[in-house]
């Protein structure tokens, strides 16, 4: 059995203090359905090896894992010693047990040494918290074994506009954190020995009012803090002009999921052409970058 081991994680996040008991928040619940989605697509073209979680948190995504991916070692992986507890306890009994070898490990898996590589990598809602994205999913493909996938879901750029709307006018300090463009996505993905499909997919989330908005974003890892730069007051005042704009009966708030894969090539030393194509449905914006011999 290989033993995973961590450097340790200095100066980050508490990151358990993101995960609030009781109920998923609508957001990660966006995020897991749209990478089941993507999951779905993949899984039957997998090369043999085995399969990593990044962030697997309490195991809302895990549980998609275990369901559909019998006969595999699964590791799940998150820098929280209590959510890889959760997850662990979560995924008990649950559906093909028998059938796989499962691993939970108290690391950051984009940047400790692994020493192995990845038929599959998924992440759920998780590479917001781990600091410099492009750098991350760089990291993560070059896990990847030839011919496996880096599947990811996270929130985009364009989510929350209310909320951004609602201190612009109001000369008041918006605390979300940076969030990455498709396009970001694109850039990263745009390497030599990769493939990719990526899609954004805007939602429309619903709340009783902006106070619960914020206690769901108390959850999510979205909200940064900026000791000095946040005058004393701003989210109180925040929640009071937007439900005083917004709030009869509830809020609706814009929520943008970025996901899809990435896939590593195969080893070949074959020339190839590229060829980046963009898509646009009603709400939807597809971009899918093929190699192709020649």
């Amino acid at each position: 059995m290989t033993t995973y081991a961590s450097p340790g994680i200095t100066g980050s996040l508490n990151i358990s203090n993101l995960y609030a008991e009781g109920g998923v928040s609508a957001m990660h619940e966006a995020s897991a359905t749209e990478l089941a989605g993507v999951l779905s697509q993949v899984e039957n073209r997998l090369p043999p090896g085995k399969v990593l979680e990044v962030g697997c948190g309490r195991g809302i995504f895990s549980t998609y894992l275990a369901s559909s991916l019998s006969g595999r070692t699964v590791v799940f992986t998150d820098p929280s010693s209590p959510m890889v507890e959760s997850c662990r306890r979560n995924l008990k009994g649950l559906h093909y047990e028998r059938y796989q070898h499962r691993i939970f490990s108290c690391l950051d898996a984009t940047t400790v040494t692994m020493g192995e590589r990845f038929a599959l990598i998924a992440t759920s809602f998780a590479l917001h918290r781990f600091g410099d994205l492009k750098r991350s999913i760089a990291r993560l493909i070059d896990l990847l074994l030839p011919g496996g996938y880096l599947i990811v879901s996270l929130p985009g750029r364009d989510s929350f506009l209310e909320w951004k709307q609602i201190c612009a006018f109001n000369s008041l300090v918006y605390t979300g954190k940076e969030l990455p463009g498709l396009f970001d996505l694109v850039e990263t993905g745009t390497r030599d020995d990769c493939t990719f499909q990526l899609l954004s997919v805007p939602h429309t989330l619903t709340f009783a009012d902006a106070g619960e908005f914020f206690r769901q974003l108390d959850q999510s890892g979205l909200e940064t803090t900026m000791p000095g730069a946040v005058p004393s007051g701003n989210k109180r005042l925040t929640v009071e002009r937007w439900n005083l704009l917004y709030g009869k009966p509830s809020i609706e708030v814009s929520y943008q999921t970025l996901s899809g894969y990435f896939r590593k090539l195969d080893q070949g030393g074959l020339a190839f052409a590229v060829e980046t194509k963009v898509m646009r449905k009603p709400g939807k914006t597809y971009v899918l970058c093929d190699r192709f011999a020649y």
